[in-house]
């Protein structure tokens, strides 16, 4: 690919993740010429080809840390706030266990109360974990003889098939 061509993918590839990966839109900034149709294909054509998916995975990268670097924040910055989270939660279940609280517990019972809610945490929780990938479920084929297996349910004493 000819140095100026390979220059003129990358800068498509910058718009299609300057504009929410709008593929077709970003070729037609570049080739305005060209009709939407054939923008679509060929759009997809260069954003698939191996320099320009290199490419973009190399701006992801610095397009994230630039990020990081203007906000301060990090997937390391919200695991650490979820953990001073999840601390003072685990100190307000203590106190809200006890029998008796004594003037400063009660105090510190209520100022905990004051900014921290279950919800909140469960929340973080499942923010964090779609951010991380965590317990993403494995998509799995499932064939018994080639003959897909059905869901089947005892409802009533009557099988109920999904």
């Amino acid at each position: 690919m000819k140095e100026e061509t390979k220059r003129k993918y990358f800068e498509v590839a910058d718009e299609w993740l300057h504009n929410g990966e709008r593929a077709t839109t970003a070729y037609l900034k570049f080739y305005p010429g060209a009709a939407r149709n054939t923008a679509g294909v060929n759009s997809h054509k260069l954003l698939n080809q191996p320099d320009v998916k290199e490419y973009i995975a190399a701006r992801r990268v610095e397009i994230q840390a630039e990020a990081e670097a203007r906000h301060g924040i990090t997937r390391y910055t919200l695991i650490d706030d979820q953990k001073e989270k999840k601390e003072l939660l685990r100190q307000l279940f203590e106190l809200a266990i006890k029998d008796n609280l004594d003037p400063i517990e009660e105090e510190k019972f209520k100022r905990i109360s004051a900014v921290i809610r279950t919800a909140d945490v469960n929340k973080a929780d499942e923010i964090l974990i779609k951010m991380l990938g965590l317990f993403e479920s494995e998509k799995i084929d499932i064939k018994s003889d080639g003959e897909k297996i059905e869901n089947i349910f005892m409802i009533g004493g009557k099988e109920v098939k999904f």
